[in-house]
């Protein structure tokens, strides 16, 4: 039985040629985008999950409060007491260690590289995180001064082939060059890892650098801590007590202006914010949906033209039952052979995903336990949801109306199918408006007026011999014609905010606090000149007042409102005192936006020093830049001949600020195209067969006079009326997902009717030509040979 059924599925596919191609590629195209969607959000749930302990490891995070009690900053990483205190108060906790992630030189011979994965490590990391040993001497890893462990890539890199064991680098100390002997070589981290060490320096090393007063320093937020909690230890017990650790060692009056929080080891890559793989996982929904009514819709279409032979097996004796099976078997079928066909399309399409979406996602059909089991269930799940209305509905006929009128059998069909077509177009509808709206915030993200000149930037990371010659090397770097203006700074616009100190102000001769911290930004001269950013009052910083390097503050337009001065040109002159240093405030930058405009306009006071000025901005004449770039790694290699020189533009740093949109942009952009693809293929299905029904009246129609504008709209204007009726459920939804999508946004663009008209006007224009190609054919076609047919 089973085999005469699998006959009668491949010879209806093979007399139906069109019809099971639009239905098998429509099906293989929506699993297949599925499927990928699928791979990458089981990717970005896998972070950290290697790890033997995931479930037991926590890192300590930490919260600085204004006055009010609102956060003034959220950091990831902590004090260096903070780690080995809470080791020592809490026995829940099993084990603790400290990582601290400081990019240096590093050499070997005549090899010069900066790297980037470089950390100081204290023993502990190695029973908390996994890490497979593939090398060790007889050492113990991490415990003595001046020793370091590599990864498989980064001894391949210095060491080629042959065993690093009891072998040196050397790892640049400003000028100094301070040697680390390999005492082994650790397994690569897989990409799905938050960090990737290729460089695990003891931590004692980092100490005798730094002194243990730096380990006392309760201000130096600079260490990533992690703990590995006892078994059977639930985290949420812990954390309530970390208020009182905070008072233990800071005082009561602590716990108002900063507390710890502790972050799954398993949360560190997304921040526990899963809003993202909730929507990826919702355009996999929505793509399979899509494909899956295009089944529905153009099987029911199929399967009434076979009414006669449900009609004949049910007077010969065949239940219910049984043609259920057939018709679900068929669909299964169906399913499978698009299955089939949407493996090869992931296979082909993978690299290119990967690429677009800065991801690692593997496919591997026979190692990947998760690909089989997956795709079983897509085939049954699918196959079971597409063919069941068809069965259910063709099986209910009765035998004797079936054999008089196939036709008539079928005409019951269409309120249902009706409403799968609409349902079909809203969600066209509804990812064609997302897809304008997104594109609508990264344009604007990209092209606001941040209230700087973002454009032609370069920066580069200083070193300590140009730090110790700046006036030689800035003076020769100006008499380049390309060289429009230099400065030096801490942070630059681009990056993150994360120095604060508290300040204080005079009100009637008494010195009174703000209530609210003030993110602080050291500069060099020059600094507003070279980022072109306007002055509301007052003046910059200049070398004609030697006032200005140990008092005097200027501050910006945020600052000046929170504090409750009325304009820029009053608080100019005033007394201001900051992190313990009293002054005057000598000017007011119009406010600029310095972090991404995710974040709002956060007070600053930027402060001139000749300290921790540790990366050097360049304005470049427009035009000039590969020549100009060439003069300045050369003239780096003159004064720091051991410092590779790397750079970046401020353009690209704001625009990888936006990944996570980029991303997000990308994938509506291929599910929206993917969406209304599958959907104009079920539409082209259905206007043929609705076509093929309608030969003779057309015919009919045309002797009597009808035009081919006026049988264009007959033909095409039911489906219209489906696009136009899509927007009522599509338009609302998208309101209301976008608008939420935008609140994660202090700057964002506003809502308007014509990114909805837009998406209803592009999905009608869309549907009138998928539909509009068979009428028109059929509306020309030759009445006398209409009138044949049949």
């Amino acid at each position: 039985m089973i085999r005469n059924y699998i006959k009668i599925v491949f010879r209806n596919l093979s007399r139906q040629k069109l019809n099971s191609v639009i239905n098998i590629l429509g099906l293989a195209v929506g699993i297949a985008a599925s499927l990928l969607i699928l791979l990458w959000i089981r990717y970005e749930l896998s972070y950290d999950t290697f790890h033997e302990n995931s479930g037991k490891v926590y890192r300590v995070n930490r919260y600085f409060y204004n006055e009010d009690g609102s956060v003034s900053i959220f950091l990831r990483h902590v004090a260096p007491p903070i780690g080995p205190l809470l080791e020592e108060d809490f026995p829940e906790i099993k084990r603790g260690a400290r990582l601290r992630q400081n990019p240096r030189i590093i050499n070997l011979g005549e090899k010069y590289l900066n790297e980037t994965n470089f950390y100081f490590a204290e023993p502990g990391i190695l029973d908390i995180l996994s890490f497979e040993i593939k090398e060790r001497g007889e050492e113990k890893l991490l415990v003595e001064p001046n020793t370091v462990l590599l990864s498989e890539k980064a001894a391949l890199k210095y060491f080629g082939g042959k065993s690093p064991l009891g072998e040196f680098i050397s790892m640049q100390q400003g000028a100094k060059e301070i040697p680390l002997k390999v005492t082994g070589v650790i397994k690569d981290y897989p990409s799905n890892s938050h960090i990737q060490p290729d460089f695990l320096v003891s931590f004692s090393t980092f100490i005798s650098q730094a002194g243990e007063r730096e380990m006392g320093d309760w201000s130096s937020n600079n260490y990533s801590t992690y703990l590995l909690l006892t078994d059977n230890y639930d985290a949420a017990e812990l954390e309530p007590k970390l208020d009182d650790f905070i008072k233990r060692h800071l005082g009561e009056k602590a716990r108002s202006w900063t507390s710890l929080s502790l972050e799954p080891l398993t949360e560190i890559h997304s921040g526990g914010a899963y809003e993202g793989l909730y929507i990826m996982g919702g355009l996999a929904l929505m793509i399979l949906l899509i494909a899956c009514i295009n089944f529905m819709n153009l099987a029911t279409a199929r399967y009434i033209r076979r009414a006669k032979e449900v009609g004949v097996r049910k007077t010969i004796g065949a239940d219910r039952i049984t043609i259920i099976k057939q018709f679900l078997l068929e669909a299964l079928i169906t399913t499978f052979l698009a299955a089939i066909i949407a493996l090869f399309l992931v296979e082909y399409l993978l690299p290119g995903f990967n690429n677009l979406f800065y991801s690692h996602v593997s496919f591997d059909l026979l190692d990947d336990s998760f690909v089989i089991p997956g795709i079983i269930g897509i085939i049954l799940t699918v196959g079971f949801i597409s063919g069941l209305y068809p069965a259910l509905y063709l099986s209910s006929f009765q035998p004797a109306t079936i054999i008089r009128s196939s036709m008539d059998a079928g005409k019951t069909s269409f309120s249902f199918r009706n409403i799968l077509v609409v349902f079909q177009f809203s969600i066209s509808i509804f990812l064609i408006i997302c897809v304008i709206i997104v594109g609508s915030q990264l344009d604007f993200l990209l092209k606001k007026n941040l209230g700087y000149q973002k454009e032609n930037l370069l920066v580069f990371y200083s070193h300590e011999n140009i730090h110790n010659s700046w006036e030689s090397f800035s003076n020769k770097l100006k008499r380049n014609p390309g060289v429009i203006s230099v400065t030096r700074a801490k942070r630059v616009p681009s990056g993150r905010l994360a120095d604060m100190n508290g300040a204080s102000v005079y009100s009637d001769g008494e010195k009174v606090g703000t209530g609210f911290s003030i993110y602080y930004v050291r500069t060099d001269y020059d600094y507003f000149k070279t980022f072109e950013i306007p002055l509301a009052a007052g003046r910059a910083f200049s070398r004609e007042y030697n006032t200005d390097i140990n008092g005097g503050f200027i501050l910006n337009e945020t600052a000046i409102k929170l504090i409750g001065w009325k304009s820029p040109n009053e608080a100019v002159g005033k007394r201001f005192v900051y992190g313990g240093v009293e002054g005057q405030i000598i000017g007011v930058t119009e406010d600029f936006h310095f972090e991404s405009l995710h974040n709002p306009i956060s007070p600053i006071v930027f402060i001139l020093s000749e300290q921790s000025l540790n990366q050097i901005i360049i304005r470049l004449l427009p035009g000039t830049d590969n020549a100009t770039i060439k003069y300045v790694e050369e003239l780096v290699k003159d004064y720091a001949p051991k410092h590779p020189f790397s750079y970046s533009f401020i353009e690209e740093r704001l625009q990888q600020g936006y990944i996570p949109e980029e991303i997000l942009g990308e994938m509506l952009d291929y599910t929206a195209i993917l969406a209304v693809l599958i959907a104009c293929l079920g539409l082209y299905g259905l206007v043929s067969y609705t076509v093929e029904q309608k030969t003779k009246e057309i015919g009919i129609r045309k002797v009597l006079g009808a035009s081919v504008p006026a049988l264009f709209v007959m033909l095409t204007g039911k489906f219209s009326r489906w696009a136009l009726f899509a927007n009522i459920i599509a338009w609302p939804l998208g309101y209301w997902i976008m608008n939420n999508w935008l609140e994660d946004f202090a700057y964002r663009v506003d809502l308007s009717p014509i990114h909805f008209v837009s998406a209803g006007i592009i999905t009608l224009v869309i549907a009138l030509g998928a539909s509009g190609i068979q009428s028109v054919r059929a509306a020309m076609a030759n009445p006398v040979d209409s009138l044949r047919d049949e």
